[in-house]
């Protein structure tokens, strides 16, 4: 079993190493990462509880099988009546998605306060003034829609609702820059930053409890556990649940197709005519273009709807 100074290692390391990552992702059995998924909760609730008195926790929700499985597993340690869940509604959902989270999360979990964040202008909008973004990204580079419809809208969450511990559903090995951020900062750590441009006005604890976990591993567990999944992998033959169409991956034409060969002529029609975001983001330059202050008062930019019960 996992041994006291590799959680240590996990928890609060710097720079571990992209070697340590991998070795310890393909080396650990489910059942032990199920119990590092355990102790890195309970570790950062505890630290919660002295940094701020009182653990005040939210989980990112959306709909996908890896935040289902961090879902999961915070509520074995956090009771349903305090947890937020937030969903950030990017408006490119695949098609039910959004009913099937809210009656995940107030049905089958029996979660009391979940929050939907829409925003007040379309993903179309967005690329109409910045560009598509382009096929993928390295460490340095967010696409201007991360950053206004999940970045920000997460910010808006954490902040009005004073959550001070958020969970998430990263996994090292989604992503390159994932698995850049987790071998250098480990699965907990204090920040004020969400991505690289958004920032908070107080540093939370944001934790990857399932940051080492394989798409396999997660799939066992949600089949162990008899967990209700999003119907769209299964209706739209899909290995990873996001914006239905997003250009930010190298095989994003094969992905829109799935869903709509018609979806897919028309964004390549408008990529051509609006371009693509080459640059990382500024949110500066972003707020500048829109004339809009993206640092203040975002619930001008955003609806947030409590299906508190």
């Amino acid at each position: 079993m996992l041994n006291h100074s590799t959680v240590v290692l996990l928890v609060y390391g710097k720079f571990i190493g992209y070697s340590t990552i991998v070795e310890l992702a393909t080396s650990l059995t489910l059942e032990e990462k199920v119990e590092l998924s355990h102790r890195v909760i309970e570790e950062s609730l505890r630290v919660a509880k002295l940094l701020f008195k009182e653990p005040v926790a939210s989980v990112s929700f959306s709909g996908g099988k890896a935040s289902l499985v961090t879902l999961d597993l915070v509520l074995q340690h956090v009771p349903r009546d305090e947890l937020i869940v937030y969903f950030l509604n990017t408006l490119n959902e695949y098609p039910g998605t959004r009913e099937y989270v809210v009656k995940v999360v107030k049905e089958h979990f029996g979660v009391k306060k979940l929050v939907e964040v829409l925003p007040r202008f379309t993903p179309w909008m967005i690329w109409r003034t910045f560009g598509f973004p382009r096929e993928s990204r390295d460490r340095y580079y967010t696409p201007v829609c991360c950053a206004l419809l999940k970045e920000l809208p997460a910010k808006l969450v954490i902040e009005k609702y004073g959550v001070n511990t958020d969970f998430t559903g990263i996994q090292a090995f989604e992503a390159l820059h994932r698995l850049r951020s987790i071998a250098d900062n480990g699965l907990v750590r204090r920040t004020r930053y969400i991505g690289r441009e958004v920032t908070l006005k107080k540093a939370v604890i944001r934790v990857a409890p399932v940051g080492l976990w394989l798409d396999e591993d997660l799939w066992e567990y949600i089949k162990q556990r008899q967990l209700p999944v999003n119907p769209v992998y299964e209706r739209y033959k899909l290995r990873r649940q996001g914006c239905l169409s997003c250009t930010n991956t190298r095989n994003w034409r094969e992905h829109v197709e799935s869903y709509s060969r018609a979806m897919l002529s028309f964004i390549e029609e408008k990529m051509k005519e609006w371009g693509v975001q080459e640059e990382r983001v500024r949110l500066n330059k972003v707020a500048e273009k829109l004339k809009v202050n993206l640092r203040e008062n975002l619930e001008a930019l955003y609806v947030v709807r409590e299906h508190f019960t």
